[in-house]
């Protein structure tokens, strides 16, 4: 995956809609996984968390992460009319000051049998922010208005 190759691989991937991560939560009761009910989970700093839920539950993610002050890899669709976007892309172009590395893909997504949203189902190409977000306390913030964190690669703003 991708996403391995633009950061050291993770430690530890929760939150999966699959088994495929050495460690992994599921909504339903699945082979290999750790638990069921990521949001019910408590989390450590000490790991590195993936996540790639559905986006009506990214939010919830991140507020998440947020609780237990950790570090974790969102992947979060870039859909500036969606309900989740201003929390991850506050002014509608840069991510949030929590967003510490982002890279954008157009990934094409394959959705199987138990998706139940048509929106969804079947093959689906958008384009996409990996975005590893950081909680920990002490972690130096800094402005966004960077060309590395603009949803569009650049813009006034940033490029300025």
């Amino acid at each position: 995956m991708e996403i391995e190759c633009i950061w050291k691989p993770r430690e530890v991937e929760l939150i999966r809609l699959n088994n495929k991560g050495r460690w992994f939560f599921s909504r339903r009761d699945g082979e290999g996984a750790v638990g069921l009910d990521f949001f019910s989970q408590k989390l450590f700093s000490e790991n590195t968390h993936f996540c790639f839920p559905p986006p009506s539950s990214l939010v919830l993610a991140k507020r998440h992460f947020e609780r237990y002050e950790v570090s974790a890899v969102m992947v979060v669709p870039i859909w500036p009319s969606s309900t989740f976007f201003s929390t991850f892309f506050p002014d509608g172009k840069h991510a949030a000051q929590f967003v510490t590395k982002m890279r954008r893909l157009q990934p094409i997504f394959i959705c199987g049998p138990l998706v139940k949203s048509n929106g969804m189902r079947g093959r689906k190409c958008y384009i996409t922010a990996v975005l590893e977000v950081d909680f920990r306390r002490g972690v130096f913030r800094r402005e966004n208005q960077e060309e590395e964190f603009c949803v569009h690669g650049g813009c006034n703003v940033c490029l300025l």
